[in-house]
């Protein structure tokens, strides 16, 4: 039986947390579902082939009905395609406006209240 690696990452991340989004590079957009959320990036999973590691892309994301949407500019960190019918990678967000990082910390706060009523 294997151990869990240790965490390593400087922020806590929600996984898993899954919500639609759209990859954006330059005029190439890609479908997805965040599937790990942090305030300082995420991890997505596509169909479509992954953008490039260093690629600078913008995540864009509507965390609940009501909310506005938020456009989350990153670079790709790492990608993955472990099998033939789905893609992952992982973006660092970079210079995300101020209202984004606002709509990135409410979700992550709104899905800790519902996490908590469950547990």
């Amino acid at each position: 039986m294997s151990r869990p690696k240790p965490e390593n990452r400087r922020t806590q991340r929600l996984d898993p947390f899954v919500v639609a989004c759209t990859v954006v590079q330059a005029e190439h957009r890609v479908r997805g579902f965040l599937t790990d959320l942090s305030p300082r990036g995420a991890k997505i999973s596509c169909q479509d082939a992954a953008p490039e590691d260093g690629a600078e892309v913008v995540i864009e994301v509507r965390f609940g009905r009501r909310e506005p949407l938020a456009r989350l500019p990153g670079r790709v960190r790492w990608s993955r395609r472990p099998d033939d019918t789905r893609a992952s990678f992982g973006v660092v967000f970079e210079r995300p406006s101020a209202e984004a990082r606002s709509l990135v910390d409410s979700a992550i706060e709104a899905f800790r209240r519902r996490a908590e009523l469950i547990s």
